[in-house]
């Protein structure tokens, strides 16, 4: 594989990313609890780990992005 392509891990680990920062947002910028892009975050996390099922390892963006989900349902 050519170093400059992405893997399917790194790709997935990106969406996962990108859906966290839309859900952030959301939840700043809405009243109403922003169930859609909720599920778009849970359904892209589903993705990565059925994809990484065995890899020990996860991306540290992901860590990071459970851990703050984990932070928010805590506080609420």
């Amino acid at each position: 594989m050519n170093a400059m392509q992405k893997s399917e891990k790194d790709r997935l680990a990106e969406e996962v990313v990108d859906r966290w920062v839309s859900f952030q947002m959301a939840l700043y910028n809405k009243r109403k609890y922003p169930a859609g892009e909720f599920n778009a975050f849970a359904t892209s996390v589903r993705r990565y780990v059925a994809r990484i099922r065995r890899d020990p390892l996860i991306h540290r963006e992901i860590a990071n992005a459970i851990n703050g989900l984990v932070d928010f349902l805590k506080v609420e």
